[in-house]
């Protein structure tokens, strides 16, 4: 039988391994998700779950949300409500859709007080739509469990592994 160091090793290997499995249409953007994860302190295997469900990995998919009269714009679908003061041109840019969809997570999460899943389901349709459950069939916490799975299939959303040297004190 291994022991645990043998253990902890196979999962870290796992891990590694899991984290370069990104479909292609994500994968090109890794650079990108992976600085914006860094700055907000987010899994980037999160930002490009996210960015699978929105946009499946398209800079140019655009989707105009009638619900609330605007258009979901870029690889993370960001609102372009005309109070956020952002021009079309800047949301379709991959660098700062990703940035700004990324300190946006950021500051829901905070909101939320570090509850990702209720960060999640805001950011697919609001605080008040979450809470109330109006966020239609698909949006809210549905939303929320099918990033956080997909994420978990990217190779990230899981607990931190304790500092190695736990592992193999004796």
């Amino acid at each position: 039988m291994p022991d645990g160091r043998f253990c902890v090793l196979l999962e870290i290997i796992l891990a590694v391994t899991m984290a370069m499995q990104w479909p292609p249409t994500i994968e090109q953007w890794r650079p990108l998700i992976e600085n914006a994860a860094r700055r907000e302190q987010i899994d980037p295997a999160l930002i490009a779950a996210i960015i699978h469900w929105e946009s499946g990995g398209q800079a140019d998919a655009i989707r105009y949300e009638s619900s609330v009269g605007a258009s979901s714009i870029g690889l993370m679908q960001i609102v372009d409500f005309e109070w956020r003061g952002l021009e079309r041109g800047q949301l379709m840019d991959p660098a700062y859709n990703i940035g700004y969809g990324a300190r946006l997570l950021a500051t829901i999460r905070r909101m939320a007080g570090g509850d990702m899943r209720l960060a999640l389901a805001a950011y697919n349709c609001g605080f008040e739509g979450a809470r109330t459950n109006n966020c239609g069939r698909w949006g809210g916490y549905v939303y929320a469990d099918k990033v956080l799975a997909t994420c978990a299939e990217f190779g990230g959303c899981r607990r931190p592994l304790r500092q190695l040297s736990e592992y193999f004190v004796q």
